[in-house]
C-alpha cells in the first residue's frame, strides 16, 4: 500500500501507525498540492509526534502557520530552526511572508537587499511574488515583481506578475506591452494570446481583441474562455453572423457542457444574492435548442440563413442565456450539486422559455463581457 493509503485507512479506523519521515513529507506534499487542510493538519501531527526534530517536518509546521495566518507563531518557529542551523530558502521565503503579511516591510526589504543577487534570490523573489498576490497583498507583491525583474529581466514568472498587476490596477498598455514581450517569448502560449485579447478588449480594440483570440484558440481549441470572450466580442464589433455561429457553436457543443463548463465556472465565486437570481432565472429561460431555432426563425433554415435573418434583439438574447447557463451551472457547483447524467442533459439543451428580457434597458456591455473581464486570468 502507499503511504497515501495507508493513511486514508488509518482515518477510517481511527488507529494510529508508524510512517518514516519520508513517508510523512510525501503526504504532507499530497494534501497541500491538494489544499486537504484537514489531511496536512492531521499528517503534521503524526510527523511531529513520530519525528519532532525532522527540519523539513518543521518547516512544513512554519507553512501551516502561515495558512493559518499565525505569522508571528511562524516567525518564532523559524528562528528557531535557524539557531538549529537550518539554512534553507524556503525559511527565507516564509520569513519574508510572515513579515510582509503584518505589515513590517521597512524589516523585509532589508533583509532582501542584503541577499546576495543569485539564482536562489531570483527564486525567492518569483516564489515571493506569486504567494503575496495570492495572500491578498497585492501592492508588495506588485513592488516585488517589478523589483524583481529589474534584477532579473529575464525571469518569465516576474514578466508574468508584472502584467497581471499592471492589468489589475488598470494600467491597460503597459500590461499589454508585456503581454506582448512575453508572446515574443512563447508565440506558441494560448495563454498569453488570451491576455492580449482580453487586455485589447479593455481598450476599445475589439478587431485586434479578436485577432488575439483566434490566435489563442488555435494554441488551444478547447478554451473555453477564449471562446466565450471572442463570442462576445464579435457581437459588440457587429459582426452577427459569425456572433450567432460561434454561440450556437457553444450552446449545442456537447464537450462545452460535459467537460470545458465544470472546470470555467470552478473557478469564480457568487454572491448569495447571484445564486438565488441564477437559479430562479435558470428554470424560467432554459428549454431545447430546437426550441431556440424554433423561436428565433419562421422556419428550419441552416444556420448561416438563420443567422442573416436575426436582429440585434435576439443576439442580445443569446449572449444573455449564455450568460445565465454559466451562472446557473456555477450555483449548483458553489451548492455541491452533482453532475449526474440527467443535469449534463438539461444544461446541453439551452431552453428560451419566454423571450422577454428581463431588464429591457440594460445594455448589452452589463452582461457576459463584464462577467468575464471583471475576473483575473492569472498563470501562477
Amino acid at each position: 500500500m502507499t503511504p497515501l493509503e495507508r493513511f486514508n485507512e488509518m482515518r477510517e479506523k481511527g488507529s494510529e501507525i508508524y510512517f518514516d519521515a519520508e513517508e510523512i513529507i510525501e503526504l504532507l506534499e499530497h494534501f497541500d498540492d491538494t489544499d486537504d487542510r484537514d489531511g496536512f493538519t492531521r499528517a503534521l501531527e503524526i510527523g511531529l509526534k513520530l519525528h519532532p526534530e525532522d527540519p523539513e517536518i518543521r518547516i512544513m509546521e512554519c507553512r501551516l502557520s502561515i495558512y493559518d495566518e499565525k505569522y508571528d507563531e511562524a516567525l518564532q518557529l523559524i528562528t528557531r530552526l535557524r539557531n538549529s542551523g537550518e539554512d534553507d530558502m524556503e525559511l527565507d521565503v516564509m520569513e519574508l511572508e510572515s513579515l510582509y503579511a503584518t505589515d513590517r516591510a521597512d524589516e523585509a526589504d532589508a533583509l532582501l537587499q542584503k541577499m546576495t543577487n543569485n539564482e536562489v534570490t531570483e527564486e525567492i523573489y518569483e516564489s515571493l511574488a506569486s504567494s503575496l498576490a495570492e495572500m491578498g497583498k497585492d501592492e508588495v507583491a506588485s513592488h516585488i515583481a517589478t523589483h524583481g525583474l529589474e534584477l532579473y529581466p529575464d525571469n518569465i514568472a516576474l514578466k508574468e506578475e508584472c502584467c497581471y498587476h499592471a492589468e489589475r490596477d488598470g494600467r491597460w498598455d503597459e500590461a499589454a506591452t508585456q503581454c506582448e514581450e512575453l508572446i515574443d517569448l512563447d508565440p506558441y502560449s494560448g495563454d498569453y494570446w488570451f491576455m492580449h485579447g482580453r487586455l485589447m478588449a479593455k481598450l476599445g480594440d475589439y478587431d485586434r481583441a479578436i485577432h488575439s483570440l483566434e490566435f489563442a484558440l488555435t494554441c488551444n481549441a478547447d478554451d473555453i474562455e477564449a471562446k466565450l470572450l471572442r463570442a462576445y466580442l464579435l457581437f459588440v464589433n457587429h459582426n452577427m453572423e459569425k456572433a450567432v455561429e460561434a454561440y450556437v457553436e457553444l450552446v449545442t457543443d456537447e464537450h462545452f457542457i460535459n467537460e470545458q463548463l465544470r472546470s470555467f465556472t470552478e473557478k469564480y465565486d457568487l454572491s448569495p444574492d447571484d445564486l438565488e437570481r441564477a437559479s430562479q432565472d435558470f428554470h424560467r429561460l432554459f428549454g431545447s435548442v430546437a426550441n431556440m431555432f424554433v423561436a428565433l426563425s419562421d422556419n428550419r433554415a441552416d444556420l448561416e440563413n438563420m443567422a442573416s435573418t436575426l436582429d440585434r434583439k435576439y443576439i442580445n438574447k443569446i449572449e444573455y442565456l449564455i450568460g445565465k447557463l454559466i451562472l446557473e451551472a456555477r450555483a449548483i457547483r458553489k451548492s455541491g450539486g452533482e453532475w449526474n447524467a440527467n443535469l449534463l442533459e438539461d444544461l446541453r439543451f439551452l431552453r428560451f422559455g419566454e423571450l422577454d428580457h428581463p431588464d429591457e434597458g440594460a445594455p448589452p456591455s452589463e452582461h457576459l463581457s463584464d462577467e468575464i473581464l471583471r475576473n483575473k486570468f492569472h498563470q501562477n
